[in-house]
C-alpha cells in the first residue's frame, strides 16, 4: 500500500516535471521564431535601403546581421545606420 503511495507521487513529480518542460521548450520556440521573423524583417529593411547592388556586408567586417542589430526590448537599435 505504501509502496503504492510513493508511486503514485513520484508518477506525479514526473508528470509535472513533463509538463514543465514542455512549457519550456514552447517558450523557447516561439522565442526563437520571433528572432528569426525580425531578423529577416531587419534583413528586408536593410535591402530595401540600400539595395541589392552588393555582396559586401553594409558595414565592413560584419557579415551578420545581428552583430548590427542589438534587440533592446523587442525594438531594435540600429548602430551606425
Amino acid at each position: 500500500m505504501k509502496r503504492l503511495k510513493q508511486q503514485k507521487i513520484t508518477e506525479e513529480a514526473e508528470q509535472r516535471r513533463l509538463a514543465t518542460e514542455y512549457e519550456q521548450r514552447k517558450h523557447q520556440r516561439i522565442l526563437k521564431e520571433m528572432e528569426e521573423r525580425e531578423l529577416e524583417e531587419a534583413k528586408a529593411l536593410l535591402q530595401e535601403k540600400f539595395g541589392k547592388k552588393t555582396k559586401k556586408p553594409i558595414i565592413e567586417g560584419v557579415s551578420n546581421f545581428s552583430q548590427i542589430f542589438f534587440c533592446c526590448d523587442k525594438k531594435f537599435i540600429s548602430h551606425g545606420i
